[in-house]
């Protein structure tokens, strides 16, 4: 894919670099990425009879796309929209939030003009998460949004492939002028049906490029009589932790609906707008390749739904220790992701404690030691309770549910007790003969 740029500039111009000075007489001049390579790659100043700010205010992009080397196939102009301020007046809460839009407009013009690779427009949804990231992070941003753009319009713009012929011995029977007999056919010398395409309509074959909805009998079984799980969604989370964590809810269901005895996952909230979003964006998906999962997400509260005294709330702060899995309560799980801090993390416990319901932790530090961090995900969760609800032993739900690679196996804590024991051998060693080197003898 071969990017060029039509520039319109003045009458008269003169591009300086260090390598020389062009001079150039043209309205519009076309430039490709190898003829300003050498320009873009040094420091260039326009010198013309305007001013620099009424040259770059008269440059005007046209972004064009060819996939071949002649420039024959090009995309649509992009036309880009004229952004201010007061198209984002729902974001604004105070004068930070203003100064903040105001640079991200400034550093979206400003490689508009430089390098062009910026979407035609940006969304308030665009706006929300441009303000989350760091300066550094907004200019890759813009590539991403620019290249889902430009996908689209390849997309939009593609030309329909002809129907390929899959079944060609229909067409020759066909020419020939014999009747072809559909659904099921006999073998003439046993009398047994014949299996296979276009003979035995029971068994047809569908192919991947007909397939365009997909669901899980599993987790529609689980749904209809499996033990209720939840997860609380009731949290105030920023667009990137909304992401994440509604990704750990797709690989939570993906667990259940292999499970054998499913469970009954409800999530429930009051939800956010951006996790409304972002859940129907993959939960309830076309893809075949993602399947389709029907996420029961229900606006009320838990505390709304079962009985308080019912209720156990699986939070890593909470004092005690969960060994046994009762069939008559309902476990509910926090809806926060792992990328948080420990301190955002903590929030699930004080939320036990105000709302007066049984809280109990996984008792990780009695079965393994980790290498890093001890944050599970919400599929490593379902995973353990599913197994702690067949067999009833916490220690084998653990080992089964948690990832190998996360905690220290037994070969590894014996070499590293004898590197701490060599180590402290070693310092004793040393202290003893500093005393020694330091002592007198008569």
């Amino acid at each position: 894919m071969k990017h060029k740029w039509i520039l319109s500039l003045p009458m008269l111009f003169n591009i300086s670099s260090r390598k020389g000075i062009c001079s150039l007489s043209s309205s519009k001049f076309l430039l490709t990425k190898s003829s300003t390579l050498p320009f873009l790659d040094s420091s260039f100043i326009f010198h013309t009879n305007c001013r620099t700010s009424q040259v770059c205010s008269s440059l005007q992009f046209t972004r064009q796309c060819s996939n071949s080397s002649d420039g024959d196939d090009i995309l649509p102009n992009i036309e880009y929209e004229e952004l201010t301020v007061d198209m984002f007046k729902e974001l604004i809460k105070n004068e930070d939030d203003e100064n903040a839009i105001r640079d991200i407009l400034y550093s979206y013009e400003l490689l508009k003009f430089e390098t062009g690779f910026v979407p035609s427009t940006l969304t308030v949804e665009n706006m929300e998460l441009l303000l989350q990231l760091s300066h550094n992070k907004r200019e890759k941003t813009f590539n991403l949004l620019l290249n889902r753009e430009l996908n689209r319009e390849k997309r939009r713009n593609k030309p329909p492939q002809p129907f390929p012929e899959r079944h060609p011995h229909l067409e020759v029977e066909r020419a020939a002028g014999r009747q072809q007999i559909m659904g099921v056919r006999f073998d003439d010398t046993t009398g047994a049906p014949l299996y296979g395409e276009w003979l035995n309509s029971h068994f047809l074959r569908l192919r991947k490029s007909e397939l365009q909805h997909s669901f899980e009998n599993n987790l529609i079984t689980g749904y209809m009589f499996g033990p209720k799980l939840v997860i609380d969604c009731d949290y105030e989370l920023s667009i990137i932790e909304t992401r994440k964590i509604v990704w750990d809810i797709f690989y939570a269901i993906k667990a259940v609906s292999k499970q054998t005895f499913p469970f009954n996952i409800m999530l429930t909230g009051p939800f956010s707008e951006a996790c409304k979003k972002t859940m129907k964006q993959t939960m309830i998906s076309n893809d075949p390749e993602l399947g389709y999962l029907g996420a029961q997400m229900i606006e009320q509260n838990f505390m709304d739904l079962f009985p308080k005294d019912d209720i156990i709330y699986l939070s890593p702060y909470a004092p005690n220790a969960l060994k046994k899995y009762d069939p008559e309560k309902v476990y509910v799980l926090g809806g926060l992701p792992d990328v948080m801090s420990t301190l955002d993390r903590t929030g699930s416990f004080p939320k036990c404690k105000s709302l007066g319901i049984k809280a109990y932790r996984l008792p990780l530090d009695y079965y393994f030691v980790f290498k890093k961090s001890k944050k599970l995900s919400l599929r490593e969760c379902v995973t353990i309770l599913d197994h702690l609800k067949d067999n009833q032993d916490i220690g084998a739900a653990l080992n089964h549910g948690v990832d190998s690679c996360r905690y220290k196996t037994k070969e590894e804590l014996e070499v590293e007790s004898k590197q701490r024991t060599e180590r402290i051998l070693k310092r004793s060693l040393r202290e003893l003969n500093k005393t020694l080197n330091r002592t007198k003898f008569v």
